[in-house]
């Protein structure tokens, strides 16, 4: 019944996530085609800073409901981690704006602060919606979540739609920044759905323990550095490159515009993240509740190997095809010079994956979380060192072999650690045969440039071997 109620949840998140991803991947077109190159790498720039601000902003307090909700009465746990979001948000949004003069000027952007207040409340209603989410799935209501993600996701689409093809021409939007439609966009769309989360406050009380507090804080705070090593790992290169990239380096392209060719071709690793982000969504309650029964090791460990195989499919997939997928996704020509670095970023987040499912063993126990901590700071260490070295040598290519470097890493210390600590029969060869095959056919096909045919082939023996080595699972 676990396998069906994982399959079940992760059909309907995927169906949000896919058609959610699919959406917004719809304004990557979008946005190459009525920003300038210029604007998307300055947008990219403070998406990153964005991402980093969310995870202080919601200090693994996700994870940890999640923990003693399992374990504890979940509406005192609610009650208690939601008090304690709704205060740390309004202290930390108010000490954030008074920074962003410094910030901004630092990175140049002086003319388009406006931005960074827009981004900060943003990122206050996804501190506060984080856990009123989370009981979403907590309490098993996947169409309710979905529901709620795509509301937000049509209304983010409409107003920029709105804002910068309907209006373009309005007086009332002359002259202003188009970025700050941008933002403006996603505040109304995310507070539309903070609105929609307000019965997930049914039972609610004010109420506050700081034993508790610090308690929740021991086990979180090891949480909150790894995800910020995480979003160091996936989203500091851009910093990097605005820092380390030479002038010039990229012929008739500047440094913002360098990033914006990178962060366009990035987002055609969506197809697998999309699918990593559903599973998640449904099994992340579902691992700490499994926790407990005589199966659950074995549970975890045919989770990987059936994550392995479709992230797998997924990446020899889009790799092979992904001049064809980028051109109809990315809109201007220009930005499709960088396409060269998807399979390297395919790779690295198909260990990502995997290393976000066995992560589970350092989550159960609330004196192992630290781990987390440890095995991040290993993946960030690997990052920023191949991305300062390389960067003026390779350009935005450093900062994709990075990624795969510190991603490759991080699977493979938690795989080791986990067995030593947590162990669980994970079928080793099995999983091994999927990625080796995976790595040969990536970088072939990168290398040599097969035509159709050639892929075809090369596609369908790589699912005729799938099919073999799993055919007694499939038909079970």
């Amino acid at each position: 019944m676990s396998y069906k109620k994982l399959l079940s949840d992760t059909a309907i998140y995927g169906l949000s996530s896919i058609v959610g991803r699919a959406l917004n991947l719809l304004l990557v077109p979008f946005y190459t085609d009525v920003l300038t190159m210029d604007d998307f790498g300055v947008m990219s720039t403070i998406f990153v800073i964005t991402a980093f601000l969310n995870e202080v902003f919601r200090y693994g307090m996700e994870t940890t409901y999640f923990k003693y909700a399992s374990v504890e009465d979940e509406q005192k746990v609610f009650n208690q981690i939601q008090t304690s979001l709704w205060g740390s948000t309004l202290s930390l949004a108010m000490f954030c704006l008074v920074l962003v003069p410094s910030l901004s000027s630092y990175l140049g952007y002086e003319n388009r602060a406006e931005l960074f207040y827009l981004a900060i409340g943003l990122i206050s209603i996804d501190a506060v919606s984080a856990v009123l989410f989370g009981r979403l799935r907590h309490k098993n209501k996947a169409k309710c979540f979905s529901v709620v993600k795509l509301v937000s996701i049509f209304l983010n689409i409409g107003l920029n739609i709105l804002f910068l093809v309907v209006m373009k021409n309005h007086p009332l939007v002359e002259g202003i920044d188009k970025l700050v439609f941008v933002f403006v966009s996603y505040l109304i769309a995310n507070g539309i759905g903070l609105l929609l989360l307000l019965p997930q406050l049914s039972g609610y009380r004010v109420e506050f323990s700081l034993g508790k507090f610090k308690e929740m804080l021991r086990y979180a705070f090891p949480l909150l550095i790894a995800g910020l090593f995480y979003i160091a790992n996936e989203m500091i290169d851009r910093i990097m490159l605005n820092k380390l990239l030479p002038d010039g380096f990229y012929k008739g392209l500047n440094t913002d515009e360098a990033i914006g060719v990178y962060s366009a071709c990035y987002k055609l690793t969506v197809f697998l993240t999309l699918g990593s982000q559903a599973f998640r969504y449904a099994a992340e309650p579902l691992f700490f509740k499994k926790s407990e029964d005589k199966d659950g090791k074995e549970f975890y460990a045919t989770s990987l190997r059936f994550v392995t195989l479709a992230g797998s499919i997924v990446v020899v997939l889009i790799s092979f095809f992904r001049n064809e997928i980028g051109g109809i996704i990315i809109r201007n020509i220009n930005m499709l010079v960088g396409l060269d670095i998807v399979p390297v970023l395919l790779l690295a987040n198909l260990f990502l994956l995997m290393y976000s499912t066995q992560s589970i063993w350092y989550k159960l126990d609330k004196s192992r979380t630290h781990f987390g901590l440890i095995i991040s700071g290993i993946g960030i260490s690997i990052t920023l060192a191949v991305n300062y070295f390389l960067i003026p040598y390779w350009g935005y290519m450093a900062s994709a072999w990075a990624t795969l470097a510190c991603y490759g890493s991080m699977s493979v210390i938690s795989y080791f650690l986990g067995q030593q600590h947590y162990p669980v029969p994970y079928e080793r060869i099995k999983i091994l045969l999927y990625l080796l095959a995976t790595t040969i056919l990536v970088f072939l096909e990168k290398s040599f440039s097969f035509n159709y045919f050639v892929k075809i082939i090369l596609l369908v023996s790589f699912l005729f071997m799938i099919f073999i080595v799993e055919k007694k699972s499939i038909q079970k």
